[in-house]
């Protein structure tokens, strides 16, 4: 095993984390939505913060997968491994990274 291929353990690892933050925003979007289109009635949230977290959450979920994509893709080349094995090797790493951190904030 080369140096790239434990690089591409960690880095997959901190970007599955990360990835809990991605789809928490994309969460509240959809709430937020539902909420604006009168889908549900929920009086907790705050008027006027749809628009600010639609345009957060595309901007950050497009920096991420763009960090994402590419980044794999360049360690792709450096790794020698077929690119079914390597992407079967990220996708159960970012899993594992999701599960990990949402497993920690559970703890808290």
């Amino acid at each position: 095993m080369n140096k790239y291929f434990w690089l591409a353990c960690i880095l997959n690892l901190v970007l599955g984390a990360l990835s809990f933050f991605v789809l928490a925003l994309l969460i509240m979007s959809f709430i937020y939505i539902a909420d604006a289109l009168s889908w549900i009635i929920d009086p907790t949230l705050d008027e006027g913060i749809l628009l600010l977290l639609l345009i957060l959450s595309i901007t950050i979920s497009g920096i991420y997968f763009l960090i994402l994509i590419f980044t794999n893709i360049n360690l792709l080349k450096k790794i020698d491994m077929k690119k079914s094995h390597y992407i079967i090797f990220t996708l159960v790493i970012l899993i594992f990274g999701l599960s990990t951190f949402y497993y920690l904030l559970y703890l808290l």
